[in-house]
């Protein structure tokens, strides 16, 4: 789970840039 959560931490971050 903590992977999953962050990945979408980090495809939000790449979104966001």
């Amino acid at each position: 789970m903590c992977m999953y959560t962050y990945y979408l931490i980090a495809n939000k971050l790449i979104s966001f840039t």
